[in-house]
């Protein structure tokens, strides 16, 4: 894992996503829903002409939907073989890009691991706790079922 971490506000609670996942951080704009997908499948998204998938991050960890509002971005995800994206990620905010060495993180709890798998670690940043996500395990609900 890397040691440099987006992080991002949801539901005012802190998360962390590793730096090198993401692509790019934009203005959250309109989205055309898509007929049956899983509650967490915000929409779809045109960004600069390529078309992606936005999941709403608070939905998919189980909490209440994201009401987007001016503030609201999309966290575009790196494709990890390289080519365009395909996902992104709706959230309340994007704080600080934050260095978090390993000696700062911390397993999740075991009862965090098997409430919401997504979570990784915990690590302490300027004093308050930020929840470090695992994305595969985040996008791995649209191969199967929601997040446990």
């Amino acid at each position: 894992m890397n040691n440099r971490y987006v992080e991002v506000e949801v539901a005012e609670t802190k998360y962390g996503v590793d730096l090198a996942a993401v692509q790019e951080i934009v203005v959250a704009g309109p989205m055309t829903r898509i007929p049956h997908a899983p509650a967490a499948v915000r929409g779809l998204f045109n960004l600069r002409g390529k078309v992606i998938v936005v999941i709403d991050l608070a939905s998919a960890l189980g909490l209440s939907p994201t009401v987007a509002n001016d503030h609201s971005v999309v966290l575009v995800l790196a494709s990890p073989n390289g080519d365009a994206p395909t996902t992104g990620l709706l959230l309340d905010a994007v704080v600080d890009i934050v260095n978090v060495p390993p000696e700062k993180r911390r397993a999740a709890p075991a009862s965090c691991a098997t409430t919401n798998a997504a979570v990784a670690e915990v690590a302490e940043v300027g004093g308050a706790l930020v929840l470090l996500l695992d994305v595969p395990e985040l996008l791995s609900f649209q191969r199967s079922s929601p997040l446990p």
